[in-house]
């Protein structure tokens, strides 16, 4: 978790700053954090995109999820990620470095979030997580870099640096 709300700065958008009132960190955090959907992000090694929507859970500043081997495929080669919701007016966006989980305890915190957010029933499977109707996939987490935000117009457009360590 994030101890104190990250540094809020104002982004170019559209060759200029916006110019009206900055979005606070605590209402972006809130969306990320009970979203259903997420629109996730990556390339491949060649730099084809590769975008998906998934389930997912947000603990600042990290962001998880369960895939497949093509995005699976695509971290490994090219860890930049970005993440956006299904919104076009409320934007939440964020940006980092992903990595594939393999730690038995980190999945299984997954696992635990995951499933009371969503109601479902994964579990551990070896290095993987799964069900018997869905099959199994990995982990990925992406480190929070950058996460930018606007309500309703991109004249509110905030962006936020979030610390290297926590």
């Amino acid at each position: 978790m994030i101890a104190a709300a990250p540094s809020a700065s104002r982004p170019r958008m559209f060759g200029r700053r916006p110019t009206g009132p900055s979005v606070a960190w605590s209402w972006a955090d809130e969306q990320l954090r009970t979203a259903r959907n997420y629109w996730v992000a990556t390339a491949s090694r060649s730099g084809g995109p590769h975008t998906r929507p998934f389930w997912g859970c947000w603990t600042a500043p990290n962001f998880e999820f369960s895939t497949g081997s093509r995005t699976i495929a695509n971290v490994s080669a090219n860890p930049q990620v970005s993440i956006h919701l299904e919104s076009g007016e409320d934007v939440v966006i964020l940006e980092g470095a992903a990595r594939v989980v393999l730690e038995p305890a980190r999945l299984q915190r997954f696992v635990l979030t995951y499933n009371a957010k969503y109601s479902t029933r994964l579990e551990v499977r070896g290095r993987e997580v799964g069900d018997d109707t869905h099959g199994t996939g990995g982990v990925v987490v992406v480190r929070a870099e950058v996460v930018y935000g606007w309500q309703a117009s991109v004249e509110t457009a905030t962006r936020w640096d979030l610390p290297r360590s926590t």
